[in-house]
């Protein structure tokens, strides 16, 4: 179950209404400058790409106001997005293979499909511990099994026994990799981004 909700949660990404949020809540604390740095952005933006002449200008335009501001949790949380060019908080990344700002996006995880952030990290977590428990049961119970298999048959199935014990071993050992990891992120409240 945990997998699923893994893989089915939204991690945390940045859509428009967010994007609003960090504008209504921003526009009327910062000095009028701003408005109209927005105002240009706004109208840059919606006359197609900007070149990259023109997203360095908005840069450091933009990177100007917010240091002069008096404000420190608008300075501190603002971020621009260099690749889709949405307004972001702090800890917030670009992932690449989906193409969209994630919160507290910890990694692009191939196996699950999905980012792996904000939201559906709780659910990451329990899915590795799941794994460990699986794994760790059975490498207890699987030389037992081999054993009474040797006995009944000698040689039959050793490369096929051979092989699958090796199998979950490795699954053990990476799974136990994965909560030594991320267990030590969630201690020090970092991403393995961070």
């Amino acid at each position: 179950v945990s997998l699923y909700k893994t893989a089915l949660t939204n991690p945390g990404y940045l859509n428009d209404v967010f994007t609003s949020e960090i504008k209504e809540i921003s526009l009327p604390i910062m000095s009028s400058n701003l408005n109209s740095f927005m105002n240009q952005f706004e109208k840059t933006s919606m006359n197609g790409p900007l070149t990259r002449d023109e997203f360095s200008t908005i840069i450091n335009a933009y990177h100007h106001l917010i240091s002069n501001s008096d404000n420190i949790d608008i300075r501190d949380s603002m971020i621009l997005c260099s690749s889709c060019l949405r307004w972001k908080q702090e800890r917030t990344h670009h992932c690449k293979k989906c193409d969209k700002c994630v919160r507290k996006m910890d990694h692009h995880c191939p196996w699950i499909g999905n980012c792996i952030g904000e939201y559906n990290y709780k659910y990451f977590i329990l899915t590795i511990i799941y794994g460990f428990l699986s794994s760790f049961t059975i490498t207890l119970i699987y030389p037992k099994y081999i054993i009474h298999i040797l006995k009944i048959n000698p040689f039959s199935f050793c490369i096929y026994i051979s092989f699958s014990y090796a199998c979950i071993l490795i699954l053990f050992g990476f799974s136990l990799y994965l909560i030594i990891t991320n267990f030590d992120c969630v201690i020090h409240n970092i991403t393995l981004i961070e």
